[in-house]
């Protein structure tokens, strides 16, 4: 992850998987159908969603964290408006009241993702309104641009790290945009 500056070795081969799939996989475990999909490039272009359907249980991996900040691996595929789709197109299918496992944090609510997933939509508006008007990185970074989210601060990764990932996705030009908020 040299975006964040850290070196991670590749795994060792017993740690690799044993059941891959390109768009999902449905398997009984415990008695419960679980049904795993890939989704969207978000956190990365690997990431898997798993819905517990018997347990009313949602496992949305590192597209949804609670910690702050998101990490959106760009270098593996990732993509901040990748993320947001993937939500926007995950949200739907998430039962009210299931209870929603993060990649990071405590177990959530479908609003927590939600209210998680308009944020994400707003910074990257915010940015790209910047960006028009001109802005560079440093500048918006300087101007403490992303201050209106701080509640956010204090996890992985600090505001102007995630405001560098967001400009880089932008001028990417990657991943779909994104639709309005729900």
């Amino acid at each position: 992850m040299p975006s964040i500056g850290m070196k991670i070795e590749p795994a060792a081969p017993r740690a690799l998987p044993i059941l891959t799939f390109r768009e999902g996989v449905s398997l009984w475990l415990n008695g419960e159908p679980v049904k795993a999909l890939h989704v969207r490039p978000g956190h990365t272009d690997g990431d898997t969603v798993v819905f517990f359907t018997k347990s009313n249980v949602v496992h949305l991996g590192d597209d949804f964290v609670t910690y702050g900040f998101p990490f959106v691996d760009l270098n593996s595929g990732g993509s901040v408006r990748g993320m947001v789709a993937a939500l926007d197109e995950l949200i739907p299918q998430i039962p009210a009241d299931a209870k929603i496992i993060p990649g990071h944090g405590p177990v959530s609510t479908l609003a927590d993702v939600k209210k998680f997933r308009g944020t994400l939509d707003e910074i990257v508006a915010l940015v790209a309104k910047n960006l028009k008007a001109g802005k560079t990185v440093e500048q918006m970074q300087k101007e403490n641009l992303l201050a209106p989210y701080s509640a956010w601060e204090g996890g992985f990764l600090k505001p102007e790290q995630f405001l560098a990932t967001v400009v880089k996705d932008l001028q990417s030009g990657q991943a779909t945009s994104t639709s309005s908020s729900r």
